[in-house]
This record gives C-alpha cells, sequence and structure tokens, in this order.
C-alpha cells in the first residue's frame, strides 16, 4: 500500500510504501465432540455432537456414518464463525455384533473450503434381550386338574435364539430347557405340562418363559393359568 501527501501549494512528498500481508483463508476446524471411539448396542440410539468454527464464516457441517449407509446429517450455519450441532441414529437392529461404525464429519466455510474431523469408530455389541412371547394358551387361561396343557414359546432375536425355557411355580411345579440347534430367529418351542389330578382348585399356575441369544442376553415372560374347582357343592338337607 503506497501513499503520499500533497501541500497547499501543490507539492508532494515521496510515495512511502507499508506492506500489508494477505491472509490465505484457512479451511474450517470441525471436531466430533461425542461420542467418543467406543462400543454400542444394536438398537441403542446414538447422539452424535459435532464442533466447529472458521476465520470467514461457515456454510454447512455434514456427518455420516458407515458413509452414510447406516445415517447422515447436515446443517445451514449461516455464516457462524462458530456452531456446535446434535444429530442422533439408532443402531440397526440387524447389525452384526462385532462389526463397526465408522463416524466422519465435515465442516464447509462461506468461500467453499472444507475440512473433515478425525473419524471415530464405534464397535457394535449385542446386549438386547430376547422378545419372549407365549403363544398359547392365552393368559389367565382356565384348566380343569389333571388336564394337559401344550404352552408354545416363540424367542425372536437379531442375534438368533440359542435357547429356550418354561418354568412353573404355583399349583404345579415344571421346569425344562430347550436347546436350539442350530441357533436361529424366530425360535420356538412347545412345552407339555400336565396339570396334576390332585392340584389346589382356583390356585394358580405361575408361568415363566425364557429365551437366550448367542450373545448370552436373557428375555423373560410370564403368564398366569388359572385352575378351575371341578367338584360340586356339598349339598345339605334338614329337617323341618
Amino acid at each position: 500500500l503506497g501513499a503520499v501527501t500533497v501541500d497547499a501549494a501543490g507539492n508532494r512528498s515521496t510515495i512511502e510504501f507499508t506492506p500489508i500481508a494477505i491472509a490465505t483463508n484457512q479451511p474450517p476446524a470441525i471436531a466430533i465432540v461425542a461420542p467418543g471411539s467406543g462400543t454400542v448396542s444394536v438398537g441403542e440410539t446414538v447422539n452424535v455432537h459435532l464442533e466447529a468454527s472458521d476465520d470467514i464464516g461457515l456454510q454447512s457441517m455434514t456427518y455420516v456414518a458407515n458413509g452414510g449407509q447406516i445415517a447422515s446429517g447436515s446443517a445451514d450455519l449461516d455464516s457462524a464463525l462458530s456452531a456446535q450441532r446434535s444429530f442422533h441414529f439408532d443402531v440397526p437392529l440387524d447389525l452384526a455384533a462385532g462389526s463397526t461404525i465408522a463416524l466422519e464429519a465435515a465442516a464447509t466455510d462461506n468461500l467453499g473450503l472444507s475440512s473433515a474431523a478425525s473419524q471415530v469408530v464405534l464397535s457394535v455389541l449385542d446386549t438386547l434381550p430376547p422378545v419372549v412371547t407365549i403363544g398359547s394358551p392365552a393368559n389367565n387361561s382356565r384348566f380343569d386338574p389333571g388336564e394337559q396343557v401344550n404352552v408354545i414359546v416363540r424367542a425372536d432375536d437379531p442375534s438368533n435364539i440359542r435357547e429356550i425355557g418354561l418354568s412353573t411355580t404355583g399349583a404345579m411345579i415344571f421346569n425344562e430347557t430347550h436347546i436350539v440347534q442350530p441357533p436361529g430367529s424366530p425360535a420356538s418351542h412347545n412345552f407339555d405340562l400336565q396339570i396334576p389330578a390332585e392340584a389346589p382348585q382356583t390356585e394358580l399356575i405361575n408361568l415363566t418363559a425364557h429365551a437366550v441369544d448367542t450373545a448370552g442376553n436373557e428375555g423373560i415372560r410370564s403368564y398366569t393359568l388359572q385352575v378351575n374347582d371341578i367338584n360340586d357343592p356339598p349339598i345339605f338337607t334338614s329337617t323341618p
């Protein structure tokens, strides 16, 4: 930058120059603040928090999980010099335990210059219990003493079912476990209960069905059966 001075008589000074440094536009800074690299479970909601800044103003920030195959998100930043944004996504239920999710984020400034954050890698575990249902009989069904009852237990889980069991307390005691071979989902098994002929009438039979997946998670479902009173009421006679 050069400048001269001129006096009232029209005399001019020599030109004086002052150097001015022109700064190069710097790329934005962006970081994935949360989550850090670690573990997540299938079905879990993951909260993604991003922070970015820039010397001339931010245009946008984006994130992707596994290149956008699992999740993605973006936000316009309206020329802010710094910004924070949060996103979230659910880990797919069918994502295999032992797989990974790579989180990546980027920011773009008002001149179109972009930069990326350091990648965060999440290892996928399965901590969800199986979903257990008792398909038959219906809850609070009634049966006579001595009657045979077929109980159908079903279990569903993304990591496959390795074991299904049924136990009872109350008017009768029963405990049986079925190994699912090979493990699969859905899996089901029929359990045959023989209600004792001497079962206390009007008492309850408490059913507890359980299932275990290949990751060791256990799911439970409880039902109740009722024992009918089949005895005729006593007859009393009286004489006048």
